[in-house]
């Protein structure tokens, strides 16, 4: 397997003996091996690494599937044309999106993906494309193959976590844009809040919390201090986290592959694992509810639930019938992306249940918990107690 060390090992021993990450002009080869050669998942992390340094900007999503390049292979979706390489361990895809008469190209984008050795069934597909083309073209496409290609998505706690993470190398981090979603307490009803701000990422939190917000988006800065030992992994980090597992790299892609990466996979593999199992129990004699605990007590206010159900009901692909608002919310819901369908109850002042029908999808239910998560303020999944 070639790893392309002409240009990977050069760069790094390049970085080492400058002892610095300088912005320098970027190099034709670092896009031609991350498109065009032969690479495992660490070879193309060594890449990216590189073409960051040399001042490209990275765009990076995880995603979960049994086997994502098949899928690719399998179906392409109307008003896509997809040419797929097998480069070794590497897919590499070159994109099209269409208009809808199929007579000129919106946009065309490379990008690479790779299955973590680390975590089976989980693949990082990165990209040096433009932000907007990479969320608009390549996660609208990769939408289209849900289920069997899905997503996971972080909570305020998970982004904290990551950030916290790359906080103990040794870094001072503050949160230069931050977007938040949540809704008007009087009255439930939803609410987009997008701030640009610079403040240490912990307060940015806090004030989160304290307005019951879900982060949508934090874009940060990773200064060194003289508290730890940063090693290859010296000099300031800039990147972004979203909640849907996506990533940026502008400088230091290093602190993101190594460390944020796999801080930010921890806790949503182990959420992922109970709502797969409440999926999987649908239609069976044993069904395991999925339990969201809010963090306030915020089905109190009885005058609200009807906000609540309104603000589950904005579920894209979805629809809901209800059985009850008054004095609890009883209601269920079909996703149209697999036929997934779900009952909702309101259990106790700060907890909701949601318990799988004849049919549901763990790609389904995760995003059932995040759309609610989001829309009424943080919380838990715990498993269901009587």
């Amino acid at each position: 397997m070639v790893e392309s060390m002409s240009s990977v090992d050069r760069g790094g021993a390049d970085r080492r003996r400058q002892g610095g990450r300088g912005r320098r002009r970027r190099p034709v080869e670092y896009p031609e091996t991350l498109y065009g050669q032969r690479q495992s998942y660490d070879g193309m992390v060594r890449t990216v690494a590189d073409m960051v340094d040399a001042g490209a900007r990275i765009n990076i999503l995880v995603l979960k599937s049994d086997d994502l390049p098949g899928i690719l292979r399998d179906w392409t979706p109307s008003r896509y044309k997809l040419e797929v390489k097998t480069l070794g361990a590497k897919t590499v895809l070159d994109l099209t999106k269409l208009d809808r008469a199929e007579e000129s190209d919106i946009a065309s984008i490379r990008v690479a993906i790779a299955e973590m050795a680390e975590h089976p069934g989980h693949y990082c597909a990165v990209s040096d494309c433009k932000s907007a083309e990479f969320k608009g073209v390549f996660a609208a496409f990769i939408a289209r193959h849900s289920p069997e290609i899905s997503r996971l998505y972080l909570t305020n706690e998970d982004m904290k976590a990551v950030l916290a993470s790359i906080e103990s190398l040794g870094y001072d981090i503050s949160i230069k844009y931050g977007s938040a979603k949540g809704s008007e307490r009087a009255t439930g009803a939803p609410k987009w809040d997008a701030t640009i701000t610079t403040m240490p990422f912990a307060d940015f939190f806090a004030e989160l919390e304290e307005d019951v917000k879900a982060a949508t988006t934090v874009r940060y800065e990773a200064v060194p201090n003289d508290s730890g030992e940063l090693g290859i992994q010296s000099g300031k980090a800039r990147g972004s986290i979203a909640r849907d597992c996506r990533f940026s790299a502008s400088s230091n892609a290093e602190v993101l592959f190594k460390t944020a990466i796999p801080e930010a996979l921890r806790l949503p593999i182990e959420r992922d694992r109970r709502i797969d199992a409440s999926a999987a129990s649908a239609g069976s004699g044993a069904v395991e509810p999925t339990v969201i605990r809010f963090g306030r007590k915020i089905f109190d206010d009885k005058g609200k639930n009807q906000h609540y159900v309104k603000m589950i009901a904005k579920m894209p692909d979805s629809s809901i019938s209800t059985y009850h608002v008054n004095p609890h919310i009883h209601l269920s819901l079909v996703d149209y992306t697999d036929g997934s369908s779900y009952d909702i109850w309101v259990l106790k002042s700060d907890r909701l249940a949601i318990i799988p029908q004849i049919r549901a999808g763990g790609a389904s239910l995760r995003r059932l918990v995040n759309h609610i998560l989001v829309h009424m303020g943080e919380g838990r999944v715990e498993k269901y107690e009587p």
